[in-house]
């Protein structure tokens, strides 16, 4: 019976669901696999639990007793002539010795009924002798069925808001200016943090409003913009308590990612389309259609009059751009003013997870479930390289000059060099998905699905560091110009961590002989002032996106104020220099 019953519930759990499988949505056949697999062993322990009661496992706990248990005595002594030979006939009492079969056994429990050393019965006697070793195992096997917990605790640990969200917390970002923390989790709730306050009331608004859970969340200015699976987009106001504001409807599915631009807001959805709306009024200005799946990276490319006056190529590639990415497999290229499909980036046999462009915004490099990274030309569509070496799907990418730093469900992260395709560092050590990465000042710090923060020098490989009290999987990892890092989790925390130290003094003095030596052969005398605030000049050139990259694979914004995090040039010319 509960054989029979728990391959049908895995069927019904798993396998009929994909019948009901909208055309835009895709599935991994693998993890799906996978997913019926935990659905029959839970629902084995489950049903096992059902039928053999408590009452009942005290039956066989009573029956154990009685049976008892004999333990074989090792010694070369002959055998007493008076010891009594075992009789099934006898309850023997404890301490009893007696002869069987050529040996000697003596009784260790309070009576003792069992054959000297039969092996059904020492099984038997060792399970059920503890009244609640068979119901702790299987309440063991059910509630451990969803992850293990990690309950070592980091020195490193700063703060910690361990009941941040009433479920795991779904996505994070940084207002601009380093202030303020928001974060949106399963509870359906939106929070912002003021993180410049060193005491523990640095909660600054909690937006309640939401009907699902919370997808994506961006802060611009004073207002924070959330996205939910309730198919809407709202603002709430972070200086008024977190007051809403106005909601942005119109998609007909989940919102999967937001995109601020100046004064206009992208959202991308489920339902296969990108939407444009004007961010103060909350009016759908654009509709973008023509994917056949849902729709979820997205990447805002401003208009080349906006980088380069003295320099205005009047051609289709001239106006504001959008990027999105897939479930179909594809890339789409559009002007926002038109609503055009400008380019289709095809090739990828599976859903495009994450995006990124080069510095120039010349280069597109897509990341797919299909384990590859490509990259293609955006004027021409022309597919340049394919970047093999993950052995699971790709689920956020980062360009920095000449590097490329990818993530994955392999266990692994991986540098390559975009010019070439070629693997160049490969950041092990992780026993489980690698769902986001965050770089600063030559490291390199990946969140991992078994809870643990690691530092890895983006140079040379080697792990520096580790970061460890999430008892779950970490969906995103951010850091402020302050140094701090923050992290988000599944297990519904918030925490904080301290990065001193992480760099060794060796690596600090070389990196300012080498930035002396670069400004030397420039023909730049050098300013003490760059040697004496290197590390504020660092923090100021190492500011990434404010936008964090989760588990899920989600794109981030190409907004022309921000400032790329950069690798040294000395380590891309050594790069250079090993492939050539």
């Amino acid at each position: 019976m509960v054989l029979f019953l728990a391959i049908f519930y895995s069927y019904y759990a798993s396998v009929l669901p994909l019948i009901f499988v909208p055309e835009y949505t895709s599935y991994d056949a693998f993890w799906l696999g996978l997913h019926a697999l935990f659905v029959f062993h839970t629902s084995c322990t489950a049903l096992i639990l059902h039928y053999v009661p408590h009452t009942y496992v005290d039956v066989l706990h009573k029956t154990a007793m009685h049976l008892g248990y004999w333990q074989m005595i090792h010694s070369h002594k002959k055998m007493c002539p008076l010891e009594p030979t075992w009789s099934e006939s006898t309850l023997w009492p404890q301490g009893s010795i007696v002869k069987y079969k050529g040996k000697r056994y003596r009784g260790l429990v309070q009576q003792n009924g069992a054959i000297p050393g039969d092996p059904v019965h020492s099984r038997f006697y060792w399970f059920f002798s503890y009244p609640l070793l068979l119901l702790n195992f299987l309440h063991s096997a059910v509630m451990g069925s969803g992850g293990s917990k990690n309950t070592e605790i980091s020195p490193y640990l700063v703060k910690s808001f361990e009941e941040a969200h009433a479920g795991g917390v779904n996505c994070m970002t940084i207002s601009k200016d380093g202030n303020y923390l928001g974060t949106g989790g399963e509870d359906c709730v939106a929070k912002v943090w003021n993180i410049m306050r060193e005491d523990e009331e640095c909660l600054k608004a909690v937006c309640v409003g939401h009907k699902g859970y919370i997808t994506c969340c961006q802060i611009i200015d004073e207002f924070l913009v959330t996205s939910s699976e309730d198919k809407t987009i709202r603002k709430w106001d972070i200086e008024n308590d977190g007051e809403f504001i106005l909601e942005y409807h119109g998609h007909k599915s989940l919102v999967n990612e937001l995109v601020l631009t100046d004064d206009y807001l992208l959202s991308s959805s489920y339902d296969k389309t990108i939407r444009w709306w004007q961010f103060v009024t909350g009016e759908c200005l654009k509709v973008f259609e023509g994917h056949r799946r849902s729709v979820g990276p997205l990447l805002y490319l401003p208009s080349r009059q906006n980088h380069d006056e003295d320099n205005i190529v009047d051609d289709e590639m001239s106006d504001d751009m959008v990027v999105s990415g897939s479930s179909d497999g594809t890339a789409r290229l559009w002007n926002l003013e038109t609503t055009r499909c400008m380019r289709v980036f095809s090739g990828h046999d599976n859903a495009i997870l994450c995006m990124d462009t080069d510095n120039d915004r010349n280069v597109l490099f897509t990341g797919s479930l299909d384990c590859t990274i490509r990259s293609w030309l955006l004027e021409s569509g022309e597919a340049l390289k394919v970047f093999n070496g993950h052995q699971a799907s790709i689920l956020h990418i980062k360009v920095l000059n000449k590097l490329l730093f990818s993530c994955s469900s392999d266990r692994t992260a991986k540098s390559w060099v975009t010019e070439f395709g070629d693997c160049t560092r490969t950041y092990k050590g992780h026993k489980h998905t690698v769902g986001s990465f965050y770089i600063n000042d030559g490291i390199i710090y990946t969140g991992c699905g078994d809870g643990v923060i690691r530092a890895f020098d983006a140079k040379s490989g080697s792990q520096k560091r580790l970061f460890k009290g999430h008892k779950y999987s970490i969906n995103g990892v951010m850091i402020n110009l302050r140094g701090k890092i923050f992290s988000v989790s599944n297990d519904g925390s918030v925490k904080i961590w301290d990065t001193i130290g992480i760099k060794s003094d060796q690596q600090i003095k070389d990196e300012k002989r080498m930035a002396n030596a670069q400004i030397k052969n420039d023909g730049v005398s050098p300013s003490p002032t760059y040697v004496s605030e290197e590390n504020e000049l660092n923090i100021s050139l190492n500011r990434s996106s404010n936008h964090s990259s989760l588990s899920s694979g989600r794109g981030t914004t190409n907004n022309s104020d921000e400032v790329a995090i950069d690798v040294n040039a000395t380590d891309i010319n050594d790069l250079d220099n090993m492939l050539n």
